[in-house]
């Protein structure tokens, strides 16, 4: 293979050369209502895992190269995936109490709000957000895990799954939000129930966690 040709798969690489994957801040989701600060929370730290990512995949330090390099900067990430996760995971613990639904299918319910109109105002903002941050974080979600896969070359194989891990977390959320948002204005569901993002968060941590330990694994060719 050229260098031409490398150098176009590594500059094709969004893990190394988009900031934080590709992924805007927060997945692009607002702070209108707690559910939708939980998506936005998760989404966050899921861009910041990326951007670890990013990190480590560097390939040059002084005039050392290769392997040896990534493993330098994994072990300055280490601490950063660590505590990324941890918010992952809290989110999801957190935002799935059923009381974040409660407060907008009756927001007077248990004496959660008591400006009704005030609350519907917001609860009607997040729905937007949500219908227009939703599917554009789920394309690009897509977009960016399937150019990884094309141009993974050259990268740990524990960092290619790690990142992959990450874009399918977000195109999980993104549909779950999408998904139990739509009967509104009738009763919603809980996002943060969803199976399917559940199963995406516990690979995750399955990955990062090989990371954690120090292992990089092999390089992809």
């Amino acid at each position: 293979m050229t260098l031409r040709r490398r150098n176009f798969l590594i500059e094709e690489c969004p893990v190394r050369t988009k900031l934080y994957g590709g992924i805007p801040g927060g997945g692009g989701y607002g702070s209108h209502r707690e559910l939708e600060v939980g998506a936005q929370a998760m989404a966050e730290a899921v861009h910041c895992i990326l951007g670890s990512l990013g990190k480590i995949a560097r390939t040059e330090r002084g005039n050392e190269t290769g392997p040896q390099v990534m493993a330098h900067y994994l072990r300055y990430e280490q601490g950063h995936l660590r505590e990324e996760l941890n918010i992952v995971k809290r989110a999801l613990g957190e935002f799935s109490k059923k009381l974040y639904v409660d407060r907008i299918n009756d927001p007077t319910e248990g004496g959660f709000v008591r400006d009704r109109e005030g609350a519907e105002r917001s609860t009607r903002a997040m729905i937007r957000s949500i219908r227009e941050t939703s599917p554009a974080l789920r394309d690009r979600a897509r977009t960016m895990a399937k150019q990884l896969v094309k141009h993974r070359e050259g990268l740990p194989r524990n960092v290619v799954n790690a990142a992959l891990s990450s874009y399918a977390v977000l195109l999980r959320l993104a549909i779950a939000m999408e998904d139990a948002t739509k009967p509104w204005p009738d009763p919603i569901s809980n996002p943060f129930k969803d199976s399917k993002l559940r199963r995406a968060i516990t690979e995750l941590d399955k990955h990062v966690g090989l990371l954690l330990r120090g292992e990089l694994g092999p390089i992809d060719r």
